[in-house]
């Protein structure tokens, strides 16, 4: 379960980070002053350009999505009954937890629970914590 989690953990970093490159280079193409005054793209070939790069990050980003294997809520259960001090930020009963883990007992009991939509919700997730297991 651990490795599978930190697989999920080094997919996430990487589509959020290839997702983010995408932004990037789609955003001075496709905001401000773009299109001449007859509404036409001032210079086309900048946005082509700007579309086949983002393209191939978030190809990228899909694919890495696609080959890896997502922690599911059962292996989250399995990794909430290993901790029986409680002490770790995945168990519901820790005292360690984050405010909006505890606003929700753990962070998987998050609505569509998984590690992404935690991150997401703003929930701090120190890597080391799962470490313990």
């Amino acid at each position: 379960m651990k490795r599978k989690l930190k697989d999920a953990i080094a997919a996430t970093d990487l589509v959020q980070d290839m997702v983010g490159k995408a932004l990037d280079l789609l955003q001075p193409g496709f905001s401000g002053r773009i299109v001449k005054g007859y509404g036409v793209y001032d210079a086309p070939a900048a946005q082509r350009a700007a579309l086949r790069e983002a393209l191939k990050h978030l190809n990228e980003a899909i694919q890495r999505l696609d080959v890896t294997s997502w922690p599911t809520n059962v292996d989250y259960d399995r990794l909430e009954r290993r901790c029986p001090s409680g002490s770790c930020m995945w168990c519901p009963r820790s005292q360690s937890a984050s405010p909006s883990s505890q606003q929700f007992g753990s962070p998987f009991d998050l609505p569509m629970a998984g590690l992404p939509v935690a991150l997401a919700a703003g929930v701090y997730v120190e890597r080391s914590q799962f470490d313990d297991h």
